[in-house]
């Protein structure tokens, strides 16, 4: 693996010299090319300039009106080659005779080419590329007038083809010294962005990376867990399937990777870990209907505060076997509980009887009769449903404990049903809910009562079902925010519970209708059920 990715590395850092040198290269060509004709066009324009600048002279034309070759032209030409660069000033009368050369032993004579240097005074002033003494070269030849305007001589100006090719070649070289710098700063960027990206990329390559993405999302995905991960700015920068069908089952929307998390989910989720910095772990919430057990974890990055996590796992499946076993042990405790105090009181009957206390036997069997209907009898003839049944006498005992009065209503009616079996674990939900906000509202009130009715109508396929107590009563003010995720007036962290309820009743299409007043509240609920055989 790792011959692998330094192989890799490499690669890349050659695709990327390499992309650059071939663009360096290419335009270099045309650079080279603008230059060399760029470059013949300032030779041009040179030899043109100076010989335009030596026909104007005016000594130039006095010695050449006296046709006198003297030396002091000789030097003037010389002065000229000097100053411009030029490799030839050749002056000459209309005899097309030598005044200078750069050769002196040509001075005096005719000029070598009579033809071209003649077609000055027929054509005018022109280029010529030409072969003299000098060899080939670039030539320019103008006229040199009298005040008159009349041709007295010719000025041939020009550059040797080896003198051309230099000048070509040392704007070349420039270029080729421009794109040896451009390609060594191309290496070095490369060896840069490389070492750059390595550090970016965990020293991983590309395919490796691209092989842990969908082995993570792979693995992520098919965990039972759902996992919502958020950035600083509440951008959803991780989440799961799993995250996702558990908000489905629960009634919440969707969310999306890069999205911003919705609100309530955020105030749910989140807030309590980035705005509070509290973390927690195997806490039990409630969505909606459906029981979720999350931990909450920062996350840090270059000891910085980057976001935070979340994962979820529904308990609702696992929640609806223990509620059904933990409702039947309810029931069996309670009537082991109550089959050893009937013993206690048969043993009291058997002593009774002994001592032939007739009317006291009487009197306690009408006791007991009593008794028995009070505490059970309603619970385990009318109501069916173990896991009901066993839940309802634990709160019997519980509101016992507290000094309320949880009384079954006696014309409840509940038959066990095996099609109906979630419904009865969700109505398990709502009952908790309701019970538990009854006794907490008359948790402090003397004579406090709590009345639980329970029915199925099979024949008109409905079931019924009512929680009262004389508590404190509902405002108006907030009747109509009750059933609000979030909402409550008791605190935070609360105000999921009646929403859980009005969840539960409206994913069977139900009815919920309060009635509260000062002094009495009644919860009553109406859930439609399909014909049960």
């Amino acid at each position: 693996m790792l011959k692998k990715r330094q192989r890799t590395l490499t690669r890349l850092m050659i695709i990327m010299t390499s992309l650059v040198v071939v663009s360096l290269l290419v335009t270099s060509f045309f650079v080279r090319e603008y230059i060399k004709k760029r470059e013949d066009e300032i030779i041009r324009q040179k030899i043109y300039s100076t010989a335009k600048l030596i026909s104007t002279d005016k000594g130039i034309i006095a010695d050449l009106k006296r046709k006198q070759i003297t030396p002091e032209i000789q030097e003037f030409a010389n002065r000229v080659m000097e100053d411009t660069g030029t490799d030839f000033v050749v002056i000459m009368d209309a005899t097309f005779t030598r005044y200078t050369h750069p050769k002196n032993e040509l001075i005096g004579e005719k000029f070598s080419n009579l033809e071209d240097v003649s077609s000055t005074f027929t054509i005018g002033d022109h280029y010529s590329r030409q072969s003299g003494y000098l060899g080939e070269g670039l030539r320019f030849f103008t006229a040199i007038k009298d005040e008159e305007g009349n041709n007295i001589g010719v000025v041939c100006v020009g550059y040797t083809k080896e003198t051309v090719k230099k000048q070509i070649l040392h704007s070349q070289e420039k270029i080729l010294l421009a794109l040896l710098i451009g390609i060594i700063f191309a290496i070095g960027l490369a060896i840069m962005y490389n070492r750059k990206l390595k550090k970016i990329l965990l020293n991983y390559e590309p395919e490796e990376i691209a092989y842990n993405y969908i082995e993570k999302n792979l693995i992520s995905d098919h965990v039972s867990e759902g996992i919502i991960g958020i950035d600083i700015n509440k951008k959803i920068i991780v989440k799961n399937n799993s995250a996702n069908q558990i908000l489905d089952k629960a009634g919440l929307p969707k969310i999306k990777k890069g999205e911003q998390i919705p609100e309530d989910m955020y105030e749910l989720f989140f807030k309590s870990i980035l705005e509070k910095n509290k973390s927690s772990r195997d806490e039990l919430i409630l969505l909606n209907h459906i029981e979720a057990l999350i931990n909450r974890n920062p996350i840090y990055q270059d000891d910085k505060l980057y976001g935070a996590v979340v994962t979820l796992r529904d308990q609702s499946e696992m929640k609806k076997l223990i509620t059904e076993l933990s409702g039947t042990e309810k029931y069996n405790d309670s009537l082991r509980e109550q089959s050893h105090h009937f013993m206690n009181k048969l043993h009291v009957l058997h002593g009774l009887i002994e001592m032939k206390s007739y009317d006291e036997v009487e009197k306690f069997i009408t006791y007991l009769k009593d008794d028995y209907h009070e505490k059970i009898g309603y619970i385990s003839e009318n109501i069916k449903v173990p896991a009901i049944a066993g839940f309802l006498l634990a709160k019997v005992r519980e509101a016992k404990q507290k000094n309320i009065a949880l009384l079954i209503d006696p014309d409840s009616m509940i038959l066990n049903k095996d099609d109906l079996d979630e419904l009865y674990n969700e109505i398990l939900i709502i009952l908790g809910v309701l019970i538990d906000n009854s006794m907490e509202s008359i948790a402090k009130k003397e004579g406090g009562k709590v009345v639980v009715y329970l029915y199925l109508n099979t024949e008109e396929n409905i079931l019924l079902c009512s929680v009262y107590d004389n508590g404190e009563g509902i405002s108006e003010d907030i009747m109509e925010n009750i059933f609000e995720r979030g909402y409550s007036t008791k605190g935070e962290n609360r105000g999921y519970g009646l929403n859980a309820v009005d969840t539960i009743v409206k994913k069977y299409n139900g009815l919920i209708d309060v009635e509260s007043e000062v002094g009495k509240t009644k919860f009553i609920i109406e859930i439609p059920i399909e014909e049960v055989h």
